[in-house]
């Protein structure tokens, strides 16, 4: 199949977060009537991602609102169904110049979500998250910085570790250089707080 509008396949939930053109092929092995195992690919070109909560936790942690609604250039993968387990490899999602995701996954009965990935982003996203490119991002390659991040949920409601991980991070940062301006600074201890406080000040919401 190509030419195939994303609306037309996707269900009302995800009709509202993904839009962009398939295409793609599938081969099946069975007898007709019956449940057959099915392999194929996929490939979404002139798309765009929106409204996934992890979307607009990444936009309010690196300051980027780009990443709440990201044009897609490619988004493709490799798929093998029984017709209750869906089960996609070398999976691809990119934004070029913002993000590029790579992975596994695996879709069960009900939607339930279960997957491990690479994600990689610019060094620009990063400058305003203290901490990130230290204990998170820390693998430099083909002009992303990358982490791994594992999914799970369900297809309606997915989840992932890096929010927690990016809040982590962050955290940890500002506390060691709360402590480094103390230490430096010990006869100026007031103004010193003062700096820690300037620091972490943007991280309250």
């Amino acid at each position: 199949w190509q030419g195939i509008a994303a609306a037309d396949v996707l269900d009302a939930t995800w009709k509202k977060r993904l839009a962009g053109v398939l295409s793609g092929k599938a081969h099946v092995l069975g007898r007709r009537g019956q449940p057959a195992p099915t392999t194929g690919n996929f490939r979404l070109t002139d798309g765009t991602l929106e409204g996934l909560p992890v979307q607009k936790q990444i936009a309010q942690f690196t300051r980027s609102p780009q990443f709440e609604r990201m044009p897609l250039q490619e988004v493709s993968g490799d798929f093998t169904t029984d017709g209750v387990t869906t089960t996609v490899k070398n999976f691809v999602l990119e934004s070029q110049g913002l993000l590029r995701v790579e992975g596994d996954c695996r879709i069960g009965a009900h939607g339930e979500l279960e997957g491990n990935f690479r994600v990689g982003v610019t060094s620009q996203s990063l400058q305003w998250l203290p901490g990130s490119q230290e204990r998170v991002f820390v693998t430099a390659q083909n002009g992303y910085l990358w982490t791994t991040v594992r999914i799970g949920g369900t297809l309606e409601s997915p989840t992932e570790d890096l929010s927690a991980r990016l809040a982590q991070a962050v955290g940890e940062q500002a506390i060691d250089t709360g402590v480094q301006l103390l230490n430096a600074a010990p006869e100026h201890a007031t103004d010193a707080a003062k700096k820690a406080i300037d620091l972490l000040s943007p991280l309250i919401p």
